[in-house]
């Protein structure tokens, strides 16, 4: 489980470094939908929602953010499905097993 943090840490750092040269290109208002398998009570999750929305609000940038209720992953596929279909800007997606999302 330590392994997948510190992935998801490194994703998540590596894509909030890269959008200010997206800022630069565009001016704020894109909108990212941020698709996450963590309970709303993990203290981690928390925390990348809490950095994540920062770095947004600083951006100019909407952000949304999706998860299971408590965590349930049967749920991921479609929290997927229903965020490509709201076609936004972008998607930042925690996948922990790819069967679930299909």
């Amino acid at each position: 489980m330590g392994h997948l943090r510190n992935a998801v840490a490194g994703a998540l750092a590596l894509l909030l470094s890269a959008t200010p040269l997206c800022a630069a290109e565009q001016p704020g208002g894109e909108r990212l939908v941020f698709v996450g398998h963590w309970s709303e009570s993990d203290p981690f999750f928390n925390v990348i929602r809490n950095s994540a929305q920062l770095a947004a609000n600083q951006l100019g940038t909407k952000i949304e953010f999706r998860n299971p209720p408590g965590g349930d992953l049967s749920q991921m596929g479609q929290l997927m499905q229903q965020a490509a279909a709201s076609k936004p800007d972008g998607i930042v997606a925690t996948v922990p097993d790819e069967s679930i999302v299909g």
